[in-house]
């Protein structure tokens, strides 16, 4: 329940700067509303419904909502000055409300904040404002789902980074604002007032940014040089001023859009007590109503108090698999064997580096296996009790684009995302262990494996990228044929694959391909004679990938097409090398490695580093020479099959 900060300091990230840019300001508020006492509750309420009052009939306004205390305040005083201005005869200017659903808030806070919309809605009909309401979400290669399920990213940690801020917040909302919106015109006089929640008491921390901001309560201000403008009516508010108001609005006494119960309920949830209490940092030093909920994947803090607090509620018990889930993914972070070490490039010197990575191929299956588990679950409680399900984690565009990423990178034999998903939809279920937190381990320095500068030049390997003979042979140009690209200079021919602004899953085409192509594609890759296929050394890395292109169901980002070809032909490498992830030997791999790179003039000089032969004897085999795939140890249900009745796991 942040409010989302839009607004960066102003200052790059390093440090010194040559240049800091200064707050401006462009307008400020009547004397007559600025001289309003500030007393008294009373007074401070009235003042800030004045000030949004002057804002919104004399300017287009935007509203970062989040459902929290700050920004429900905030939207609250704003509608009823709304309400009143119309009531009175007037016209407020138009406004929109923006908030961010990150697919993995606390399905409590998600609830409310979407109950709260609702009544946003009914408000604004009711009263004629020319208002409307929007919600922003992540794109999916974004989507905690496809980043972290799928691969590509490690969750983030207060210790390491803080994409998921950014990814699933920020850039959203940004994206929605300028689509809405379009640019701000500072120097034209046309430009739209954010109207923020953010509060100096909240913490010294954000104090010190609303201060290098200029934000103010009772000025319009540009906050940096990206043209972000900014009022914060509530900035010197308290945290009992907040629940005053609420409280009121609650009781009845300020007409709102809400009463706020829900609001308050959930602070009251994740507390333990009472809420009208001072939780400000500058309050009650040991700040035991520290109420700070989110997303209950989350591990920038260490311990998710708010989520423990709100589960010794017997209507929360619904949410102990997520809390479960989370505790999972902080207790095994710093376990490097659930890491996987090949690294996913080769760079300019032909050497692919060996280091802890990413989540493994095994670990991510098991990720995978865990949260289909929760939502079949989930889905069953649901039915029982009659009422949607409350949470959902993996969608089917989700799914299918963690099994292409998976495929992308050589993670898994084609389709065993799908496997997975059939397995459970069967009646398998996959219990999350109770696994002790992991100490925090030194990440040893990175080892070598030489593959060569000329890794990618042996004709015989044309058609490892995002290429397939057969189109190529009888498809021509054009739909479902192929198309020509320029890549590093030379002509390439790939697959005319569809393209969006961006990596998508058309949503009807991939529930069409789980209804009709989902059993077919499975049985023939996870069979006993689809494991035959793979033991006789059939090319299997990025298979899966091609065949969501040529289905049509993904579509690749318009610019990304050389780079999609590039790392399909570097993953079908790793496989020739024994290094792909279903057939990934730990051992032999830092067997292949070595400590350092000799220096550039001495790589210049080695050649070719795998011969034919080498590249034929890469494979761990068995003693009696069949290949051994590693992905087929752990894909048996674990229960006894029997379809989950009702609606599909995915929802």
């Amino acid at each position: 329940m942040f409010q989302a900060d839009l607004f960066g300091s102003g200052l790059p990230s390093a440090s010194p700067v040559s240049f800091v840019f200064k707050p401006k300001e462009l307008a400020s508020v009547p004397q007559d509303i600025k001289g309003m006492p500030e007393a008294t509750e009373t007074e401070k309420i009235a003042k800030a419904k004045a000030v949004l009052a002057w804002l919104m009939v004399n300017y287009e306004t935007a509203f970062s909502f989040s459902g929290g205390k700050d920004s429900s305040c905030v939207l609250g005083l704003a509608m009823a000055a709304a309400a009143e201005i119309h009531s009175a005869g007037g016209r407020v200017k138009k406004f929109v409300v923006m908030t961010a659903d990150t697919l993995v808030e606390n399905p409590n806070v998600h609830s409310v904040t979407h109950g709260e919309l609702s009544d946003l809605r009914i408000w604004i009909k009711r009263h004629q404002l020319p208002g409307s309401v929007h919600i922003a979400r992540p794109h999916l290669a974004a989507q905690f789902a496809v980043n972290i399920i799928g691969g590509r990213s490690l969750p983030s940690t207060a210790e390491t980074k803080r994409d998921c801020t950014t990814d699933w917040k920020s850039q959203p909302l940004s994206r929605l604002r300028k689509k809405l919106l379009g640019a701000n015109d500072i120097a034209g006089g046309r430009y739209v007032v954010s109207v923020t929640g953010v509060r100096f008491a909240e913490s010294a921390a954000r104090a010190s940014n609303m201060t290098i901001r200029g934000e103010s309560p009772v000025k319009i201000v540009q906050t940096n040089e990206d043209g972000n403008v900014a009022i914060a009516p509530i900035a010197n508010w308290s945290w009992d001023d907040v629940f005053t108001y609420l409280g009121l609005a609650n009781a009845g006494e300020e007409r709102t859009y809400s009463d706020f119960g829900e609001v308050i309920r959930v602070y009251r949830e994740a507390m333990g007590e009472c809420v009208i209490t001072g939780a400000d940092d500058d309050l009650a030093s040991s700040k035991p109503c520290s109420a700070r909920t989110g997303c209950w994947t989350c591990l920038m803090v260490k311990n998710d108090r708010s989520m423990d607090t709100m589960l010794e509620e017997p209507g929360n018990d619904y949410m102990r698999p997520l809390a479960r889930f989370r505790t999972f993914l902080a207790n095994t972070f710093y376990d490097l064997s659930r890491r996987t070490w090949v690294g996913r490039t080769i760079d300019a010197d032909g050497y692919i580096k060996f280091a802890p990575d990413g989540y493994s191929p095994a670990m991510l299956q098991d990720l995978l296996r865990y949260a289909l588990t929760i939502q079949a679950e989930e889905i069953e409680a649901a039915q029982a009790l009659g009422i949607r399900p409350r949470f959902s984690i993996i969608g089917v565009q989700a799914l299918l684009a963690i099994d292409a990423m998976w495929s992308l990178q050589g993670f898994a034999a084609p389709f065993t995302a799908l496997k997975i998903y059939r397995d459970v939809l069967r009646g398998a279920r996959y219990p999350i262990p109770d696994v002790p937190e992991y100490p925090k381990t030194a990440i040893p320095a990175p080892r070598f494996i030489k593959v060569g500068a000329d890794w990618d030049q042996d004709s015989g390997w044309l058609y490892t990228g995002l290429r397939d003979p057969l189109l190529e042979e009888f498809g021509g140009a054009g739909c479902m044929g192929t198309r020509e690209i320029t890549t590093k200079g030379r002509k390439q021919v790939v697959m005319d694959a569809n393209t969006d602004n961006m990596f998508t899953v058309d949503l009807e085409g991939a529930e069409l391909f789980l209804e009709f192509e989902l059993d077919r594609v499975v049985d023939e890759w996870h069979s006993p004679a689809g494991r035959r296929i793979v033991m006789e050394g059939h090319h299997v890395a990025g298979a899966g990938y091609r065949f969501y292109i040529q289905y049509g169901v993904i579509s690749v980002a318009k610019t990304q097409l050389a780079r999609v070809d590039e790392i399909l032909r570097r993953t079908a490498y790793r496989e020739r090398l024994g290094l792909a992830g279903y057939q990934y030997d730990h051992d032999r791999a830092l067997a292949m490695s070595v400590a350092t790179k000799p220096p550039r003039a001495a790589l210049e000089s080695t050649g070719p580093s795998c011969s034919n032969a080498d590249r034929a004897l890469s494979i761990p085999r068995r003693p009696h020479g069949e290949h051994v795939p590693t992905w087929q140890t752990d894909d048996e249900p674990r229960t006894p099959a029997g379809r989950v009745s009702g609606q599909p796991v995915l929802c």
